[in-house]
């Protein structure tokens, strides 16, 4: 720990001029648990989406069938375990899908031992770390984050500058940016099956995949270069009542540089 109670680490952040985060959610949950009366404000994290969108298109890649694309690091956080149990109950079901993580990790030598002890080497693919992630995303048909926990999911906000559709699992930063009732993506809980069901919605309706597509497109709006920049640039620019201050304090020492004595 940091601090040595709730207290103490309370006091510290009233100390403080601002107190940002990248998302709503996670505003309203610390301030359930500290209730400062410092300043709070949400700013999202920089999404430059023509620069994904123009990185997506560097060079292309081939897919075989249904594709299903994932990427973070491989800890156990992100859940990659999750998908390839899932992977086995399509296979069960009689589905020919392809998964692709995308990424590299801890896990890798355990999530390759499951992958090849279910049998699943025809249909999950660990592709390890890329630098240009978004070329992959691009290509799949669906975007898939199954992961534990997540503040703002940056690959869930780039998946949405590539406008693909998307399942995640509910957590803060998703729920926030794909909408608390799956308005720009389909939200699921976080276990084997509903997951499964989730990502059965697109496979089985290919119609649902252009619907999710573009309404994906038009929640990237959101993300704006220039705004975000002024929100930051914002937060440097003194309050009307530090300017007044400023202004005093010089009046003062001008005065006392040319004699005048405060009584």
């Amino acid at each position: 720990r940091y601090f040595k109670s709730n207290k103490h680490e309370k006091k510290c952040y009233e100390l403080m001029d601002d107190v940002i985060f990248v998302s709503n959610d996670a505003k309203n949950k610390f301030q359930q648990l500290f209730n400062v009366t410092t300043s709070t404000k949400v700013i999202y994290n920089l999404i430059d989406c023509k620069t994904i969108v123009l990185r997506a298109n560097e060079f292309k890649v081939e897919k075989r069938k249904f594709t299903v694309c994932l990427v973070g690091r491989l800890v156990r956080q992100k859940q990659f375990d999750s998908i390839i149990r899932v992977a086995r109950i399509f296979v069960d079901n009689g589905y020919d899908i392809d998964f692709w993580i995308v990424g590299a990790g801890c896990l890798e030598s355990d999530l390759s031992k499951m992958i090849h002890d279910l049998h699943l080497d025809d249909n999950v693919h660990l592709l390890g770390y890329k630098p240009n992630p978004y070329v992959y995303i691009k290509c799949a048909d669906l975007f898939v984050s199954c992961s534990l926990a997540e503040g703002f999911s940056l690959v869930v906000a780039e998946a949405l500058c590539l406008g693909k559709a998307i399942v995640s699992t509910k957590t803060v930063g998703p729920v926030e940016l794909l909408g608390s009732n799956s308005e720009y993506g389909v939200l699921a809980d976080n276990d084997d099956e509903s997951l499964y069901n989730a990502i059965k919605l697109f496979v089985n309706d290919y119609n649902k995949v252009f619907v999710y597509q573009d309404k994906a497109a038009k929640r990237s709006l959101m993300f704006d270069v220039e705004k975000t920049m002024n929100e930051i640039d914002a937060l440097e620019k003194p309050t009307q009542k530090e300017k007044d201050l400023k202004t005093t304090l010089e009046l003062c020492l001008e005065m006392y540089a040319r004699g005048f004595e405060f009584s």
